[in-house]
């Protein structure tokens, strides 16, 4: 059943990819994030060399919105970029995308090596549908 409030929405999300809410320790199917946070942190406190992070994107008549993002830096750009492809994968995996039905939407992913951050950032979005609209 579709969630009725934004946040009802984003705490599911955030539950598939966080093993602990509390915490922000990843799920296990994500063998190379450090921490995910149900929100956006100032680049300072982001935990390295991987996390994920959950950003409210906006609210349509019939959907929420969010962007995932995917911060990556490590001491090589090998090990960084293969880190990078197997969280998109995982958390591709987490959210039920390529299932038959996939609850928040296909997969498209955009990627680019963010200067001032010294890292790459990989981002998708996701919309969920509104129970409240029907």
């Amino acid at each position: 059943m579709a969630p009725t409030s934004l946040a009802d929405a984003k705490a599911d999300l955030f539950a598939r990819l966080a093993a602990n809410t509390t915490t922000g320790a990843p799920a296990a199917g994500l063998t190379t994030v450090s921490r995910v946070y149900g929100y956006e942190p100032n680049s300072g406190e982001i935990v390295k060399p991987t996390s994920v992070t959950i950003l409210t994107a906006g609210v349509t008549p019939e959907f929420f919105r969010f962007q995932v993002r995917i911060y990556c830096a490590d001491a090589t750009q090998d090990i960084t970029q293969a880190r990078l492809d197997t969280a998109i994968n995982e958390v591709d995996t987490l959210l039920g995308r390529g299932s038959n039905d996939p609850y928040f939407g296909a997969s498209q992913w955009e990627i680019d090596y963010v200067d001032e951050l010294d890292c790459w950032i990989a981002i998708t979005e996701c919309q969920v549908g509104r129970e409240d609209y029907f």
